[in-house]
This record gives C-alpha cells, sequence and structure tokens, in this order.
C-alpha cells in the first residue's frame, strides 16, 4: 500500500461485482475490519475476491451506538475499512456520523476511488469543515 490509514471509506461496486479498483480490494484484504451496511450483501463481495477479513454491522439503526466500538478498535491497533452496500458510503449511506467523530478524535480517514466514484480526498482535517472534496456519483 501506498500510504496506511487507520480508517479507509471504500466504494463498492455499483450492479456490476466487477466495477471495484485493485486498490479497493487491496483495502479490504489488508484491513482488520469490515464496516458494513449489511454484512450479507458485503460477504457476497468479498466471497467473490476470496477476502477474508472479518465483518460487522455499521448501518443507520446503529451508526450512534458503533462509534465507541470503532474507537475502541481504532486504538487497539486495528485498520478499518467501511463500505455500503453499493457505491460510496456518506453519500446516501451511513458513514457520517463516524467519520466525523473520527476526525474530532484525529484518526485518518482515506477515501478509495472506484470507476463509479470522482473522490478527491486524502486526508481529512481535524475538524467538521472536510477540505478539497470533491465527489461525483454516477448512480444507475
Amino acid at each position: 500500500m501506498a500510504r496506511e490509514f487507520d480508517f479507509y471509506i471504500v466504494p463498492t461496486p455499483i450492479g456490476n461485482i466487477q466495477d471495484i479498483t485493485l486498490r479497493a480490494i487491496e483495502v479490504l484484504k489488508s484491513v482488520d475490519l469490515i464496516a458494513c451496511e449489511d454484512t450479507r450483501v458485503t460477504q457476497k463481495l468479498l466471497n467473490h475476491y476470496g477476502i477474508s477479513t472479518k465483518c460487522f454491522s455499521y448501518h443507520k439503526y446503529n451508526e450512534r451506538e458503533r462509534v465507541d466500538y470503532f474507537k475502541h478498535e481504532l486504538g487497539a491497533g486495528k485498520k478499518i475499512a467501511l463500505v455500503s452496500d453499493a457505491g460510496t458510503p456518506m453519500i446516501c449511506d451511513p458513514g457520517a456520523v463516524i467519520v466525523s467523530e473520527l476526525v474530532d478524535s484525529g484518526y485518518f480517514t482515506s477515501q478509495e476511488v472506484n470507476k463509479n466514484d470522482f473522490v478527491k480526498v486524502v486526508r481529512m482535517p481535524k475538524t467538521k469543515v472536510i477540505e478539497s472534496v470533491e465527489i461525483l456519483e454516477v448512480c444507475e
């Protein structure tokens, strides 16, 4: 990996399971945990690419409760990736709460890019204001 972060925001394919970057696959294989909107949906993607990383649920109904879990795991030195069922987390999916909390706590976050997304962000500053972020998602 080019640069190591604590927390990754990884876009997943919209419709075609092969619409994922090699970098996204590499990140999903290398992290300790994957936070999923729906573990059943994500598990299909992981199985397709032979990824055995442990998953746990993170969705709009438990996102506030999971903040402490994320912080605990990151504090223990674990690397976490956040994925949604399709596309980029935080656009129409859960993710904004945890990213805001992690940025406020000083953790680095990284957004990976796939062919359905254009995301220009490498590091989010330790404020609620996210600088130089451009997102264009192509929805099917």
